[in-house]
């Protein structure tokens, strides 16, 4: 999987879990994260923790 950040401020990518982390990205910037195990995997922005998210993998 991987984000792009196509915001005019920082993000952050975050797992709930602790199984992911990116730093501080900036417009345009990447964050990739191979994922090895199926399941659902919920996540959040670590600058601004009310944006959220979910990843699914089967």
């Amino acid at each position: 999987m991987t984000w792009v950040n196509r915001d005019d401020v920082p993000h952050g990518i975050a797992s709930n879990e602790g199984v992911f982390k990116s730093k501080a990205l900036d417009t345009s910037e990447r964050y990739s994260y191979t994922f090895a195990k199926t399941g659902t995997y919920s996540y959040y922005c670590s600058i601004h923790p009310k944006m959220v998210g979910k990843i699914v993998v089967q």
